[in-house]
């Protein structure tokens, strides 16, 4: 070591450590609730070695383990004390406080980029699966170890997504403090990284081509990282909701303002124009106050040439639009600006070719959700007519088949309600909407929902 003493290892006993923390995992995906009376031992063991193991594998499968067991104890106590809330939720506080510390300090402390990243997924699943309320089999369907991979993805995207009327708050404002802090620490590192990264590139005269994709892998390492923060982030969002408001505002939000600026980078920009789409989508009217800072970046992202950032900005407006009737229509500010930038980005030249069309579909969907939920508005009383022209003359959407899908569903509903400023008066629209939901059915990303919604 430093000291200049000899240090010996006993790679064989550490070996056994990975191993054994592996199979812990492994049980607890298996039994789920039924291990919960071994929770506590389990966390006891495996949490300390998360930050202070030698052995790179004993780190990471002690971190893995860690949402296992949150979920263990989430799925028992959701079935024991249903009835209960404090007896229900108080254990589930306490086990989520102590794991996140611990991940916090392996955030903080990890030299390894995967494991770093190992580490803040662990922390997204144990926010989630602590603060998960409906642990019934329709909401939150098991997901098999055993099965193919297929099999357990399906399982993952038909668990009712979290938003915070389905979440229990469950975090202290110091813990949401904590983490905040330590996830901008974690940016401000990557971003040096990658200051120093494109510093060499320029500088050093042996920077060859072996450098070069050495420097690139390096890079998409950086984004990846910086993708997991906001995974960490939109956790918070999503369970917290409004609660974390007030440490966000203090903490991330000057930095995404710095982020969205025009003059930074696109990878910066993206990151920003995400993280703001999840503080619109989960909180709601409550970023009333945030809007003056948020919605000038997504004005700006919507303008850009680049469809990989026009297209969560686009989509911010839209959930805007939708979740903030009073703040995003309030005195014509945002909506009329909203409408100006949309209505820009639609004539952008090659809108509905290659990597343009999906960001094009978002932002006339933008448009629809404003058409739909304004329409008393004085500008849609004034342009209505002619946005609703634009909205339904474009479809159907062919890019973003996720998107194309809730278009869709979204028009079956409003078709079958008979709205006048929908389907205009003497129902002049209703026969192009019936035109479209006729030639939906049996598309790519329709569902039978859907079809059922059609019928």
């Amino acid at each position: 070591n430093e000291e200049g003493k000899l240090v010996s290892i006993r790679t064989s006993a550490l070996e056994e450590q990975a191993t054994g923390a592996q199979m812990i995992v492994l049980l607890c995906e298996s039994l789920e609730e039924h291990f919960f009376p071994y929770v506590q031992r389990a966390a006891s063991a495996l949490a300390p070695l998360s930050t202070t193991s030698v052995h790179d594998d004993v780190r990471s499968y002690c971190m893995a383990a860690m949402p296992e067991l949150v979920m263990s104890t989430a799925k028992s106590l959701a079935a024991t004390h249903a009835h209960a809330p404090e007896q229900r939720f108080e254990p589930l506080r306490q086990i989520l406080e102590f794991f996140s510390g611990k991940l916090i300090q392996a955030i903080e402390t990890e030299g390894m980029l995967e494991l770093l990243m190992t580490a803040m997924q662990s922390l997204k699943q144990c926010i989630e699966n602590a603060c998960r309320i409906d642990w019934s089999s329709t909401a939150a369907p098991a997901v098999s170890t055993g099965g193919s991979s297929g099999a357990t993805l399906r399982a993952l995207r038909s668990r009712t997504p979290l938003v915070p009327a389905t979440s229990q708050n469950l975090l202290s404002e110091e813990m949401l403090r904590s983490i905040s802090e330590t996830l901008l620490k974690c940016l401000a590192g990557s971003v040096q990284r990658r200051a120093v990264r494109r510093a060499e590139a320029t500088t050093d005269e042996d920077f060859d081509e072996e450098e070069e994709v050495k420097h690139m892998m390096a890079g998409q390492e950086e984004e990846e990282l910086q993708f997991n923060i906001s995974e960490v982030l939109g956790a918070l969002l999503k369970t917290h909701g409004e609660a974390y408001l007030p440490v966000f505002g203090n903490t991330w939000l000057p930095r995404l303002v710095d982020m969205g600026h025009p003059n930074c980078l696109l990878a910066d920009r993206k990151l920003a124009s995400y993280i703001l789409c999840d503080v619109l989508e989960y909180c709601g009217e409550s970023t009333a106050t945030l809007l003056p800072h948020i919605m000038p970046a997504l004005f700006a992202a919507c303008d850009s040439d680049e469809p990989s950032l026009r297209q969560p900005a686009a989509y911010g407006l839209s959930v805007a639009a939708a979740g903030l009737p009073v703040a995003f229509g309030q005195g014509g500010q945002y909506l009329e600006q909203a409408l100006q930038h949309l209505c820009t980005a639609v004539q952008l030249p090659n809108a509905r070719q290659g990597a343009q069309e999906s960001a094009t579909d978002n932002v006339v969907a933008a448009i629809g959700q404003i058409c739909l939920h304004h329409g008393a508005h004085p500008v849609l009383q004034k342009d209505g007519d002619q946005l609703w022209n634009l909205y339904l003359g474009y479809l159907p959407m062919r890019g973003d088949q996720e998107e194309a899908a809730k278009v869709m569903m979204q028009l079956a509903q409003i078709a079958r309600s008979g709205d006048p400023n929908v389907v205009g008066h003497g129902v002049g629209r209703l026969g192009r909407m019936v035109a479209l939901l006729a030639a939906s059915v049996g598309e790519p990303g329709t569902t039978d929902t859907m079809h059922q919604e059609i019928a």
